[in-house]
C-alpha cells in the first residue's frame, strides 16, 4: 500500500490558512468514517501523509514527512475526549493517560455520581 501525499503544501513558516484547515477537516472526517479504532484511524491518515500525535492534554495533526504540526486535533476533528469515548480507549502511549481514564469512567457512570454500594 503506497503512501499518498496530502494534496497541498503548507509552507514551514506559515500557519495553516482556513482553506488548509478545511482540507485537513475533510481528511480527518474521511478517516473517521471508516476507522473503528485508533490503529485504523492512524492507518487511514498515514495513507494521506498525516498522523495524530499527543500534544498537551489532547492531540495534534502532523505531516508524517518531517513531523510538522499542521493543526490542533480539535481544530480539524472531534476533540480528544470525544475520540476516547468513540474508540473506548485512550490514544496509545498518550502521556496523560488519566484523561482517558476519567472519560471512560464517566462513560460507565453517566450520572457522574458515585455508585451506591450494593445492598446485601
Amino acid at each position: 500500500m503506497s503512501q499518498q501525499r496530502f494534496p497541498f503544501d503548507i509552507p514551514n513558516s506559515a500557519e495553516p490558512q482556513p482553506a488548509h484547515l478545511a482540507q485537513l477537516r475533510q481528511a480527518v472526517a474521511g478517516a473517521l468514517a471508516v476507522a473503528e479504532n485508533w490503529g485504523d484511524l492512524q492507518d487511514v491518515l498515514a495513507r494521506q501523509g498525516l498522523a495524530y500525535r499527543p500534544s498537551g492534554d489532547g492531540l495534534c495533526l502532523i505531516r508524517l514527512s518531517g513531523g510538522r504540526v499542521l493543526a490542533r486535533g480539535a481544530e480539524v476533528g472531534p476533540d480528544y475526549t470525544a475520540l476516547v469515548r468513540r474508540f473506548g480507549a485512550g490514544f496509545p502511549n498518550h502521556p496523560h493517560a488519566g484523561i482517558a481514564a476519567t472519560v471512560l469512567a464517566a462513560r460507565q457512570n453517566p450520572g457522574g455520581l458515585p455508585r451506591a454500594a450494593s445492598w446485601p
